[in-house]
């Protein structure tokens, strides 16, 4: 089960915390047996701009190696953000750590084991598939080799994830960032460098 936040576009992947079923962050509305969703947190998102990666490409071997150079600096800036909230007291903010709106933490502790485990995520982020698809092969995400390049892109991102989520037992998941400011720059910079995306 997967599910969403009423004030987010990003889900919730299941709550694997020591199971899902222990009541890591000591809620008052816990329900035995039952994983919780409403009141968990992401620790934040890095975006990867699939259009710059496309367009820094010479040809589709070149974008694989391109995308996997940006993949490690998202990873590498998520790690970044992951580290300092380890450490985090509760006391740097009682409503959110300690009263209830994300946790029942005693106060002086950390919010540590909220980071770990999958009670919490963090995201990777993507933007500007259907440009992308259309940079590299001329075809659009409705067209057969559109949606199947689309989809090996996806996949491909996803797998980085979880292998990401593995070694480091952080729930790492990817998000469609609506980057509408990022890309209407993007194309004046296209524009200005003569490339043409569809």
């Amino acid at each position: 089960m997967v599910t969403s936040d009423k004030m987010c576009r990003s889900f919730l992947t299941p709550d694997r915390s020591e199971g899902g079923f222990n009541n890591i962050s000591k809620a008052g509305n816990y329900i035995p047996n039952k994983p919780k969703y409403w009141g968990r947190f992401n620790q934040g998102v890095c975006t990867i701009n699939l259009v710059d990666a496309a367009c820094s490409a010479k040809n589709l071997e070149d974008f694989w190696n391109i995308l996997d150079e940006r993949l490690e600096l998202c990873h590498l800036a998520l790690q970044e953000r992951h580290k300092r909230l380890e450490g985090t007291i509760s006391d740097i903010s009682p409503i959110h750590w300690q009263y209830g709106a994300l946790a029942r933490l005693d106060k002086g502790e950390t919010i540590d084991k909220l980071l770990h485990g999958g009670y919490s995520t963090i995201s990777l982020g993507y933007a500007g598939l259907w440009e992308c698809v259309y940079k590299l092969i001329g075809k659009k995400l409705t067209e057969p080799e559109g949606k199947e390049l689309g989809l090996k892109i996806m996949h491909y991102l996803n797998d980085a994830c979880a292998k990401w989520k593995k070694a480091e037992d952080i729930d790492y998941s990817l998000y469609g960032t609506p980057k509408i400011k990022m890309l209407d720059s993007m194309g004046a910079y296209l524009v200005i460098s003569n490339e043409k995306v569809a």
